[in-house]
């Protein structure tokens, strides 16, 4: 239902009627020139009221904060208007009425010239109709003319306020009071002394600097620059990213979102290597993880990405079968089907990383180098080349010769069968070990480790004897990468480790892919995919390629 506005001037006796239709079901008034009652008094807001159809119903509803609107006399913020009635809006009076639950609200005001008021004929009628002044002076309020809200009180009850927190800082620890918020755990043992962190102004003792230079953090904090020889620019200061006096119990901890600062577009200065230029969260634009493995060709180490599956080759240099072990019907296992932690322990400060496997701690069980079913317990040590092992069981079975049938036996023809009878051994043993040279059979050595295409010759001369490939088993693949393992103990191996069951080669790199880790590590996720996650800003020492473990290699390799 549209709106009629019948807007009355009066000149002497002649009367001029203006006459307005507005469409639509809202009616705005204020004294803004875009409303659609146009009030120009200056104790009119801009955008004062609006009149709403709902329902069959005309709503209205006052705008301002400090405004007053009253209807037949009744100050209101929203009221249903009636069949008719009044609506004063600061100096102005409108009549409404409508005849019908169908027709047109009509609303009626008269304006005189140089006076703005409502339905009357001159100017006496005006002056002596106006209501009283109202209770709340709202224009001098919004000017600060009023008796108590003016320039001087507002100037008044600020100085007592700087004054209060003066004497307030002074009565408690005025140190305290013009910190901007507390300090961290770590630093809340020298949270009085400021100098500790802000250097005095050169020239004056008292005043501070606001900002807290490298230097007084890397007295006691000696972590190294981020990189910072591959940098174009000078490297951000620690204050960028650990923010002081924030109430940062852990000041260690930044916000993930600090390292697109640099990384959504970055750019560096003689990389190492190929770097991902512009990295903006995980679940899109990280790229694919790399590790470091041996280049087939030129024999140094090379960064590949999981997903490239012609270089990806794992060059540990021994022979395990992942699906052989962990057959759930793998005859011999007394404890039950091996598991991924029958052999996989974490050995690092929280867990963080999955050491190499160990023979002696995962293998010897199942795996025992006896040599001898006559002497049982007897067994060779694990780590040593051929060559050491035959002087080891050259020493060991001329400890067991006079254990021997022979020996026992005593007389001269003992004796001289003591060498013959120690060659033998030896050599039966080696077999069993190595394998019979000039056969296809193998040795137990030779179920897990490679003989040496190119043998040393500072192992040994001895031909009859191989040389076995020293192991180069990564001790940590991710390089760059703060994983924890002991934070995913709350899923299996395998869900991550997903290759691994059906696994047959010692060269397949059995690492989840970026994929895997996107599954729970993003947006609306179970864990966050915060870059702090996996990385750490200040760069560790470390070396450029894969570590290996030296205990895994064989000794004198």
């Amino acid at each position: 239902m549209p709106f009629l506005i019948l807007a009355k001037k009066t000149s002497g006796t002649t009367e001029e009627i203006r006459s307005t239709d507005i469409p639509g079901t809202i009616l705005t008034i204020g004294r803004g020139t875009g409303n659609d009652l146009h009030l120009e008094d200056q104790s009119v807001q801009f955008r004062h009221a609006v009149i709403q159809e709902e329902g069959g119903r005309y709503i209205l509803r006052d705008l301002g904060l400090l405004s007053l609107t009253s209807v037949n006399g009744h100050p209101v913020k929203e009221a249903v208007l009636g069949n008719r009635g009044t609506i004063r809006i600061g100096p102005y009076e409108l009549g409404f009425a409508q005849e019908g639950p169908s027709a047109v609200l009509r609303i009626e005001y008269q304006m005189i010239e140089g006076i703005r008021t409502a339905d009357v004929a001159d100017v006496g009628a005006v002056l002596a109709r106006r209501p009283a002044p109202e209770t709340i002076n709202v224009v001098g309020a919004y000017r600060l003319e009023t008796p108590r809200l003016n320039k001087m009180t507002i100037t008044l009850v600020g100085l007592l306020l700087v004054v209060g927190a003066t004497v307030l800082g002074v009565a408690l620890d005025k140190k305290r009071v013009l910190m901007p918020g507390d300090v961290s755990a770590k630093h809340a043992s020298f949270v009085n002394e400021c100098v500790r962190c802000h250097v005095p102004a050169q020239g004056i003792k008292t005043a501070m600097k606001t900002a807290v230079p490298d230097s007084t953090c890397t007295a006691c904090h000696k972590s190294p620059l981020h990189f910072g020889e591959h940098a174009p620019a000078a490297p951000l200061a620690c204050t960028a990213c650990h923010l002081v006096h924030k109430g940062n119990s852990m000041l260690a901890s930044a916000a993930g979102n600090d390292c697109l600062r640099c990384h959504a577009d970055l750019k560096v200065t003689n990389p190492t290597f190929a770097i991902h230029r512009s990295i903006t969260d995980f679940g899109t634009t990280h790229p694919e993880f790399a590790v470091m493995v041996k280049d087939p060709e030129t024999g140094k180490g090379i960064r590949v990405r999981l997903d490239d599956a012609d270089l990806l080759k794992d060059d540990a240099m021994v022979k395990l079968n992942h699906k052989l072990h962990l057959d759930p019907d793998l005859p011999g296992i007394e404890s039950g089907p091996l598991q991924c932690a029958s052999c996989h322990q974490t050995a690092e400060w929280k867990g963080h990383l999955m050491p190499p496997v160990k023979f002696e701690a995962a293998c010897v069980s199942c795996h025992a180098l006896d040599v001898d079913a006559t002497f049982p317990g007897k067994t060779v040590p694990h780590g040593r080349q051929p060559q050491e092992l035959d002087l080891y069981l050259k020493v060991l079975y001329a400890s067991l010769w006079p254990l021997s049938e022979d020996a026992q036996a005593g007389g001269k023809a003992a004796a001289a069968k003591e060498k013959t009878w120690i060659a033998a051994r030896v050599e039966k043993a080696e077999d069993k070990l190595f394998g019979k040279k000039g056969t296809r059979k193998r040795g137990q050595c030779q179920l897990c480790h490679i003989n040496d295409p190119s043998p040393r010759r500072d192992l040994g001369t001895d031909e009859r004897l191989p040389v076995l490939a020293a192991t180069a088993i990564p001790g940590r693949w991710f390089l760059n990468s703060n994983f924890s393992h002991a934070a995913h103990t709350m899923t299996t191996c395998v869900a991550c480790h997903d290759a691994a069951p059906q696994s047959e080669a010692t060269t397949d790199v059995l690492l989840p892919q970026i994929k895997t880790c996107r599954a729970c590590h993003d947006a609306d996720g179970t864990a966050s995919p915060s870059c702090l996650e996996c990385h750490l800003f200040h760069e560790l020492p470390k070396p450029r390629q894969a570590q290996t473990s030296t205990d895994a290699k064989p000794p004198g390799s």
